[in-house]
């Protein structure tokens, strides 16, 4: 499974950098191309712009197809093992339609943690790397300026978004019941609101109390089911 990680993640990193080839040589080719030169002049952008175009959607396809491979194979291994740990005869912690809710939902988030956090991630990374080396060759005035922009949408940006989801009004966002709930929150956007506990409705025929009831043990009113429909649920 390691090898096609790597994989998966070289060939992320090539339709990124074939992206960024093909946005310069395009680029390159329309500024050249007003200057009215000769064809031959530009046959070596044509042939380039057509091969990063062309790589682009190969080597992106190859990265989904391998990274999705490698995903269903690590979600298959974690409903093996979580199936392993319901089999001895012992009582788990959580039941029923709690228990079938994890099984599903915690064996997703493994998926969404490869294909949608750690495989861009790492391609971005490494496409990003590249980018720094090809500038530093070319122009290193330029690379200075990359590694900033890198630093700042990569590093400086998801701190600032984490710090400010963090520092959210009280209650706005309930805190991550696990480690997978977080990576699920951070790859896919979405969030898991607990439930909250059902209000009580007042009784027919009677106003809710303005004040709370005394510690003591004082008499309240008991709810029985009404007599007859449309009489009130509560008497004294």
């Amino acid at each position: 499974m390691g090898k096609r990680l790597l994989w998966a993640v070289l060939a992320g990193a090539a339709a990124d950098l074939a992206g960024l080839g093909l946005i310069a040589a395009a680029a390159w080719l329309i500024t050249r191309a007003a200057q009215q030169p000769p064809l031959a002049a530009l046959s070596v952008a044509i042939v380039a712009t057509r091969a990063f175009a062309t790589g682009k959607g190969v080597f992106r396809y190859v990265e989904r197809l391998t990274g999705h491979d490698v995903a269903l194979r690590a979600q298959a291994g974690t409903r093996e093992d979580l199936y392993d740990a319901l089999i001895p005869p012992q009582r788990p912690r959580h039941g029923g339609a709690d228990l079938l809710s994890r099984m599903v939902d915690d064996t997703e988030a493994v998926q969404d943690l490869l294909v949608r956090c750690l495989l861009p991630a790492a391609a971005a990374a490494v496409a990003g790397l590249a980018a720094v080396v090809i500038g530093l060759t070319v122009l290193p005035l330029a690379a200075l300026v990359l590694v900033a922009g890198l630093a700042l949408a990569g590093l400086a940006l998801p701190a600032g978004t984490a710090a400010a989801a963090r520092a959210g009004r009280p209650g706005s966002r309930p805190p991550a019941r696990s480690w997978r709930a977080g990576w699920r929150t951070w790859c896919t956007g979405r969030r898991t609101w607990p439930r909250t506990a059902p209000t009580r409705r007042p009784c027919a025929g009677r106003r809710p109390p303005t004040r709370r009831w005394p510690p003591s043990n004082a008499a309240r009113p008991a709810c029985t089911p009404p007599p007859s429909p449309g009489a009130p649920w509560c008497r004294a």
